[in-house]
Formats: structure tokens, C-alpha cells, sequence
């Protein structure tokens, strides 16, 4: 297995991290000259979110086709009422950011929104029932008119962490390039897979009771020595899933010595913290929560439009005005 220190001609102002395997074989060569590339270095994890410092491996690898791809998604559904559960939620909100956070806060949140979510449904209920009473059909066949069920749209938070997927494709010529990318498959399967805590083995049984969580890799798009700023940033990362595929066009090659003539390698990352804005936060949760609910009070429309300009406000009087 080769490294870029040992090859004539690689770069010796940014060289790769040492110990590394790379693919093609002249890559080293030409990250010089600005190659655009893959770095892939893993850790020991130590838990699901934090990895020890030292690395256990750095893969260098070509960018393959379709590998530049990120996907961001949020959640979001349709409320019905959700106008008329704003309110509540908002006092929710300013008890469960209390600073002692105790116990009798927390439940009072709780409580606070069951009961706000309750009313909630009282006032909407019997709006619709004053509604039926007239007379539903009346209202949409003869005045053309339908009744309000006060939809939102509400935020649930982030889809979820992202999935990040590479397929690779080896074309190994001679001995050299087969040992690179067997080592390559290697490494990768040891850092997808976990270890054993304790015993591995009793009489060809696992002993263990107990997985330990697999590496943690990091993943960077180089450009020449250093990291490509034009491109998205992928966080630090799980391998979800590997296939290796030996066979990929269906026939079966193998050099002299029993290397495969291709081998393609699938990897799918997961990323193991959600992607968050980085616009500034001028304020809290609590004082969010206050400044709203005083708009709401003083009849004022909202800035984020909870209610809408012109919308009826919400509160225990039961007024049905628009």
C-alpha cells in the first residue's frame, strides 16, 4: 500500500495525513495541481455523539458521479385550530422556561397546555355547534359560505438527520492497486461494524453481551491541500450502510491471482447532529413568548402572523366576530 510521503511527485506543502490509503494510485500525485478528492478519516467513538481524538484511518478517494448531493428537510403539518391553541401554548412555553425548571414548573407547563388545548377545543366546538344549529347546509349551499376550522401550519422540527450516499468504483490493474483497495474494503467494514465488549467467543458462540458503536467518520471535499469552501459541509457522521459488490457487470473477472477485475462499494452516512440556522437569535424562548402574547393582548396583528392581520382575538370571552 502506497502513501503520498513515500510517491515522487506528491505535495510536500499539504501532504495527506499519515497512515492513509488512497484510490486511484496517482492521486497523491496530483493534489499539487489542485485535484478535487474525498478525505474519509474515522474515529473511535466512545459513545453515539462524542469520539476520541486520535484517528483510527484517513481514506482518500476520487469524488464519484452524484456524490456532491445534500438534502435538507423540515416537517410541517396542517392544525386544525391551531390559531386557537397559539395562545396556550404560549403560556406553556414562559412556565416551562422558568428557571428553576423544577418539578412543579414543568408539571404546571404540562397542565397549562392540556388545559389551554382544551379550551381550545370547547371554543372551537362550540362555535361549530352555534354553526350547525343554523344550519350547515344553509350556509354553504344558500350563502355560499363554509365553516372556519381555524388551520395553521405548524412547525415539528427538522424531517431528520441527514443521509449522505457514495458509490465508488474500483478498477484495480495490478497487485499494488488490489491490495490498496482490499485494505480500502477493510477498513470500511471495520469502521461500519462494532466491536465486542468482553468476550468475543465461547466454544464459536458470541460471549458478549454487549456492541460497542462503530467509528465515527469525518468527511471532507478537498480541493488540492486543503478543504473545498464552495461545497456543503457534511457533519461528523455513521456509516448506516455498506454493500460490496464483487460481480457489478454480471460476470465474473478475476486477474491472475484471483483479485476481482471491478469491485463497487456503496456507503451511506448518517450525520449525528441536526443542521440548524445560523441566523442570529436576538432573544429567548421566554422572551419571544412574552413579546407575542402582549401583541396578542394589545389586538395587535403578530409578527409571525399567528393569527393574522384582521383575525379575531383568542381568549376566554367567546367572542365569534371575524
Amino acid at each position: 500500500m502506497s502513501t503520498s510521503s513515500q510517491r515522487p511527485g506528491a505535495s510536500t506543502a499539504s501532504p495527506l495525513k499519515t497512515d492513509n490509503m488512497q484510490y486511484p494510485d496517482t492521486l497523491g500525485q496530483k493534489i499539487a495541481a489542485g485535484q478535487h478528492y474525498m478525505l474519509l478519516t474515522s474515529y473511535e467513538s466512545i459513545n453515539s455523539m462524542t469520539k476520541r481524538p486520535t484517528t483510527k484511518s484517513s481514506i482518500a478517494l476520487y469524488i464519484p458521479a452524484g456524490g456532491l448531493t445534500t438534502t435538507i428537510g423540515q416537517t410541517y403539518e396542517e392544525i386544525e385550530g391551531g390559531a386557537l391553541f397559539a395562545q396556550s401554548g404560549a403560556e406553556a412555553i414562559k412556565q416551562f422556561e422558568a428557571r428553576d425548571q423544577e418539578e412543579g414548573s414543568i408539571a404546571g407547563a404540562a397542565l397549562t397546555t392540556a388545559m389551554g388545548m382544551g379550551t381550545a377545543r370547547f371554543v372551537s366546538g362550540l362555535k361549530k355547534n352555534v354553526l350547525q344549529r343554523v344550519g350547515g347546509g344553509f350556509l354553504q349551499a344558500g350563502l355560499g359560505l363554509a365553516v372556519n376550522n381555524h388551520l395553521s401550519v405548524g412547525y415539528k422540527g427538522p424531517t431528520g438527520f441527514r443521509d449522505h450516499s457514495f458509490a465508488f468504483k474500483f478498477f484495480p490493474k495490478n497487485r499494488s492497486d488490489s491490495d490498496t483497495v482490499k485494505s480500502i474494503l477493510e477498513d470500511f467494514q471495520n469502521g461500519s461494524t462494532p466491536r465486542m465488549v468482553g468476550k468475543t467467543s465461547l466454544g464459536g458462540v458470541s460471549a458478549s453481551g454487549f456492541f460497542k458503536s462503530p467509528r465515527h467518520w469525518e468527511i471532507k471535499f478537498m480541493s488540492g491541500g486543503s478543504e473545498n469552501t464552495y461545497l456543503h459541509k457534511i457533519g461528523m457522521s455513521v456509516i448506516t450502510q455498506m454493500q460490496t459488490n464483487y460481480d457489478p457487470i454480471s460476470m465474473v473477472s478475476f486477474h491472475e491471482d484471483g483479485s476481482p477485475v471491478q469491485i463497487d462499494l456503496n456507503l451511506t452516512f448518517k450525520e449525528l447532529q441536526l443542521v440548524t440556522s445560523k441566523d442570529e437569535v436576538k432573544e429567548g424562548v421566554a422572551d419571544f413568548v412574552a413579546e407575542e402574547s402582549a401583541r396578542i393582548d394589545a389586538g395587535r396583528p403578530s409578527q409571525n402572523t399567528i393569527n393574522g392581520p384582521g383575525s379575531t382575538k383568542i381568549g376566554m370571552d367567546l367572542d365569534f366576530t371575524s
